[in-house]
């Protein structure tokens, strides 16, 4: 079978938006990817696809932290916002902020956490080789 990209059948797929937040040098941001996959329940992995150069690629990068938030079904907004703007020009955090979303500290790393999501992970990256 072959599901071309962008298709209506591609956008039929349920998935569940990771919201991506981090902080560093691009300060605190937030970034839309469907693309979040749990790996592992023991050790406990989760992967981000994220494309280089983007913003919170680089936080994650100066800091080797970040979080994931599975959008909860009212945070469609959300989503749309995290994932309509790039980092470097927009500070979607102040601006979700003002149209009432919150966010919670974490309490292992720096980056915010999606209040209300309906799963918060804090995660450290990896190296391998």
């Amino acid at each position: 079978m072959d599901i071309p990209w962008g298709s209506d059948v591609a956008t039929k797929f349920v998935t569940n938006v990771g919201l991506i937040t981090s902080n560093g040098p691009h300060g605190p941001n937030i970034m839309a990817a469907e693309w979040t996959f749990h790996l592992s329940y023991k050790p406990g992995l989760v992967a981000v696809a994220i494309g280089t150069g983007k913003a919170t690629a680089e936080n994650i990068e100066a800091t080797k932290q970040f979080g994931v938030n599975l959008a909860a079904t009212d945070q469609s907004v959300m989503t749309s916002i995290s994932g309509g703007y790039s980092g470097r020009d927009t500070d979607k955090i102040a601006a979700l902020k003002e149209l009432g979303f919150s966010f919670d500290s974490a309490q292992k790393i720096k980056a915010p956490m999606v209040k209300d999501a309906a799963l918060n992970i804090e995660c450290l990256t990896t190296s391998y080789g």
